[in-house]
């Protein structure tokens, strides 16, 4: 009897045992994590701090950052000894947790293309013989990814209960949460815009304008009195011709 009190002994004293080494592991990991968002957060505000002045491309590197830290807390769960990942996979908590690295990961890959969109959008320009500098096609690729990411971040966040988030942050993860899809949804009207835009500047065009003046009314709004025609090659006008219809031959 008293080798069988000893071997229960020894039994609960290696789970408890190897419950205080996965505890210790599980809080070494947290910590590392915690850390890593912290840094993430940091490297996210700086580059908000270089898109308000204007810097897009210190932007993208520090948005970059930010998205190579999330993945490698990411990586750090990933390489967790089998019975952390074991709890992390049933527990609540650590299935909040990935889903909250991986909205990160996305949201910063968002930041990246919107960074990128506005130096593209710098480079813009509107002259006397049409559009220079950043292609209206790459403005327009980096929306529809922005977009992309963003459905991305929503649908991992619709993952995790405001009852996870701690107190202190829980308004503003709401407000981030509900404003998420509205954002996706302006971008998808951009990049729909913008698709009219690239169609109208790529290749050669022939353009008809016709100008409408509602001093005048018709039934299509206006009386058609001016026109313009244009020959476009590559968002460059090469020809244009605006008059009167009054000009027109025949």
């Amino acid at each position: 009897s008293s080798l069988a009190v000893l071997a229960l002994f020894i039994g609960v004293s290696f789970g408890v045992f190897k419950v205080g080494l996965l505890l210790a592991d599980g809080q070494a990991l947290k910590g590392k994590i915690l850390g890593r968002a912290r840094s993430a957060i940091e490297q996210l505000k700086g580059g908000k701090e270089k898109l308000v002045a204007e810097d897009p491309e210190a932007a993208v590197a520090l948005f970059g950052q930010a998205v190579d830290t999330f993945k490698a807390s990411e990586q750090d769960i990933a390489n967790a000894n089998l019975l952390i990942r074991g709890v992390l996979a049933v527990l609540p908590a650590g299935q909040d947790a990935e889903h909250v690295l991986k909205a990160g990961e996305y949201g910063s890959q968002t930041a990246v293309h919107l960074a990128r969109l506005f130096n593209l959008a710098k480079q813009l320009k509107i002259t006397q013989t049409g559009l220079a500098g950043g292609g209206i096609g790459h403005i327009k690729s980096e929306f529809e990814a922005a977009r992309v990411s963003i459905q991305a971040a929503a649908d991992e966040l619709q993952h995790v209960p405001a009852s996870a988030i701690p107190e202190a942050q829980r308004e503003q993860f709401l407000v981030v949460q509900s404003a998420l899809p509205s954002l996706r949804e302006a971008l998808g009207s951009l990049s729909s815009a913008l698709a009219v835009v690239n169609s109208l500047t790529s290749g050669r065009k022939h353009v008809l304008l016709v100008l409408q003046n509602n001093n005048e009314l018709r039934a299509t709004g206006g009386f058609a009195g001016t026109y313009g025609a244009f020959d476009i090659d590559n968002g460059t006008i090469t020809k244009q011709v605006v008059s009167s219809i009054y000009d027109l031959d025949g």
